[in-house]
């Protein structure tokens, strides 16, 4: 299906729609002509890479990690719903990112610190959350389908859980021992 040109429609410039928009698009990274999905998801980095920092290791620190993914996926629902509206109402709009930038955290749950020092790593899980998102194995797709900000940010919650575990089979089947030196 072709993408229709970028054209948003914000019926007024109002503070309201404006923070929500911003939020939704990664402080507008999601309006980027190439890729908006994948350049705004580029913000999911930091936020892992915060979430990691911040949170002790292992037990303790995977639970604090997954509760606060989820509060920021329960929090982007009505955020990606209401920017939805304000762009215009066509159904996930590629300029929302959001979604896409909490679902990065969620590939690099798990992970010990030794893992996450490796730029190879971040690469490679960053692709990966791109690849499930862009290709939407099920039951991600039919996710898709649900309205408003519960579709949008459906859909990408899956491709994390996909590409996490995706990249934890490259862990254990040595993959990353090609980049260590």
């Amino acid at each position: 299906m072709k993408r229709p040109p970028f054209r948003p429609v914000i019926r007024e410039i109002t503070f309201q729609r404006t923070w929500s928009v911003w939020l939704a698009t990664g402080f507008g990274s999601g309006f980027s002509p190439l890729f908006p999905g994948s350049v705004g998801g580029l913000w999911g980095i930091p936020l892992a890479w915060l979430l990691f920092e911040l949170t002790p290791e292992r037990y303790v620190g995977w639970v604090i990690q997954i509760v606060t993914i989820l509060i920021l996926a329960w929090l982007g629902v009505p955020l990606c719903t209401k920017a939805q509206k304000d762009l215009g109402g066509e159904k996930d709009p590629g300029m929302i990112v959001y979604d896409e930038i909490v679902s990065v955290p969620i590939t690099f749950l798990f992970l010990s610190p030794d893992l996450l020092l490796m730029p190879a790593v971040w690469v490679v899980g960053y692709l990966l959350n791109r690849v499930f998102d862009i290709v939407k194995p099920y039951p991600a797709h039919q996710l898709e389908k649900l309205p408003y900000g519960k579709g949008i940010m459906a859909d990408d919650l899956f491709a994390g859980i996909y590409s996490c575990i995706t990249l934890h089979l490259l862990i254990a089947v040595g993959f990353f021992h090609l980049f260590s030196f």
